[in-house]
């Protein structure tokens, strides 16, 4: 069982690697600057820093609804 556990963190990390290098490619050929809107705000920033930005707030997001998860599971 120990084995199949090492496989799968293995692959995780496989992936997670993967998709970082793929999100940094992505940026880098996003520098353009672009007009941003919040409600009565306009700011120009560079895509790559909004497309960043952006991934933080998704893993964020992952991390905290990851973590509510597992103290419902635990709760229970």
């Amino acid at each position: 069982m120990a084995e199949k556990e090492k496989s799968s963190v293995n692959a995780k990390a496989v992936i997670l690697i993967i998709l970082v290098v793929l999100a940094v490619v992505f940026m880098f050929q996003n520098k353009a600057s672009m007009p941003v809107q919040i409600l009565f705000w306009s700011i120009h920033i560079p895509r790559i820093l909004l497309i960043f930005i952006l991934i933080l707030v998704g893993f964020t997001i992952g991390y905290v609804a990851r973590d509510m998860k597992a103290r419902k599971k635990s709760s229970e």
